[in-house]
């Protein structure tokens, strides 16, 4: 529904103050034109690599520019942006370089701390190399890493686990593996899984 901004507006009653908060979700579509036909009071977002582009205005007040044509080396690329008071992304199209050769990501993992390993994330957007770190629970652990290396636990009783088991059952006894108890030493004589 071009140059139409379709709004769902939802009240909240605040009952200890007695007073009443107004919260405005907006699905905004684009028009050609800024508030007043002219765009002569919009902000906008102005990309400076566009050969050629052209403006499409959001809400009434916000103006993106969308690349139509780029300079030689460069091409064109669909990215997004939100826009303020707009529950919806907006695309635009930007002109892009790329990244040099070095933005890549890692092939192999490395050691982080006890029990976790790690590797780097390299993803180009645009003309930036974004980096993100990615963990996983290192041989002999099992869980769910997060993003701040938490959540990995030994295997009970120093079983072993291949990197990256995410449950109890993916850790066991090697063949071969002792346990002591009360009752004596144990010899595993073949590999065996824990059970929940």
């Amino acid at each position: 529904m071009r140059g139409k901004i379709a709004a769902i507006i939802s009240f909240f009653l605040l009952l200890p103050s007695g007073s009443y908060a107004v919260s405005i979700s907006k699905l905004c579509a684009e028009s050609a034109t800024c508030g007043d036909g002219t765009g002569s009071f919009c902000m906008s977002v102005n990309l400076a690599r566009c050969k050629t582009s052209t403006f499409k205005y959001y809400d009434g007040q916000y103006g993106v520019e969308s690349c139509t044509s780029c300079a030689s080396g460069e091409s064109l690329t669909e990215l997004t942006i939100d826009i303020p008071g707009c529950t919806n992304t907006v695309k635009y199209n930007d002109c892009c370089s790329g990244c040099d050769t070095s933005c890549t990501s890692d092939t192999t993992w490395s050691a982080y701390k006890e029990g976790y390993e790690f590797k780097e994330n390299r993803k180009c957007e645009c003309n930036t190399c974004v980096l993100s770190n990615v963990y996983r629970c290192a041989a002999g652990y099992y869980g769910i890493a997060s993003l701040s290396a938490t959540g990995c636990e030994r295997c009970p009783a120093n079983g072993s686990s291949a990197a990256g088991s995410l449950v109890i059952t993916h850790c066991y006894q090697p063949a071969g593996a002792t346990l002591s108890e009360t009752n004596g030493t144990y010899t595993f004589t073949s590999s065996c899984s824990y059970t929940k």
